[in-house]
């Protein structure tokens, strides 16, 4: 039986701020400090096999927090969408219609590709983006899934 726990990064100053960050490192501003450590609280007693983080810097952040003492698995599978040229670029800006979207953004189809990976352990805690996450839990076979949103 396997249980996932899926976690979303902390507030990062990008995200503060309406920048649209994609696959750059990030980095949690206080609030986002505050949200990882609330998270690792209310785990806290939590068994938990294997912590595994994209590797971008703000979930590494996140998820070393929640992990406390315990390893953390990094790997590039877990990233965020690329979004090409929107990636720097002011949100509200942006155009709300994909098909005013540049070419070059990640489609949602190769990023749920990339995401179906194979973890060992039974009880994990995943550290990733919500279209990742629904990905994940949507091609593996879980007993249960808990999806955990720290904004």
């Amino acid at each position: 039986m396997t249980k996932l726990y899926l976690v979303r990064h902390g507030e990062t100053v990008d995200n503060k701020a309406q920048i649209m960050q994609g696959q750059t490192p990030g980095k949690l501003n206080m609030k986002g400090i505050e949200q990882a450590e609330e998270v690792a609280r209310k785990m806290a007693g939590t068994p938990i096999d294997v912590f595994v983080s994209s590797d971008l810097y703000r979930s590494i952040q996140t998820c070393e927090i929640i992990a406390g003492s315990h390893p953390v698995v990094t790997t590039p599978l877990l990233r965020e969408r690329d979004w090409g040229d929107f990636t720097g670029k002011f949100i509200p800006d942006l155009p709300k219609d994909p098909k005013d979207w540049p070419e070059n953004i990640e489609t949602l189809e190769k990023m749920k590709s990339r995401a179906r990976i194979s973890l060992p352990g039974s009880r994990l805690l995943i550290l990733t983006r919500p279209f990742l996450l629904w990905g994940m839990a949507s091609s593996t076979k879980l007993s249960r899934a808990f999806i955990i949103n720290v904004r």
